[in-house]
């Protein structure tokens, strides 16, 4: 059984995210998003730019125990 994050975890995780991301071409937006007692982050991303940057392999699904979903627009 998991524990579950609090907000405090999430904003840290959305300002880390927020802070590697945000001045590129593929960034839409961050935030944070709540489930069955989870706190977690959204990183809205273009999909056409995302796959430019060849991010693919890189993707984290927990950051310190935080889930982190990859939204694909476009």
């Amino acid at each position: 059984m998991t524990t579950p994050t609090t907000y405090n975890e999430a904003l840290e995780v959305l300002k880390k995210l927020t802070a590697e991301h945000s001045s590129q071409p593929y960034f839409k937006k961050a935030e944070i998003v709540v489930s069955d007692g989870f706190h977690g982050v959204d990183l809205w991303v273009d999909r056409v730019e995302w796959k430019k940057a060849d991010l693919a392999f890189k993707l984290q699904v927990r950051i310190n125990r935080v889930p982190v979903c990859y939204v694909m627009d476009g």
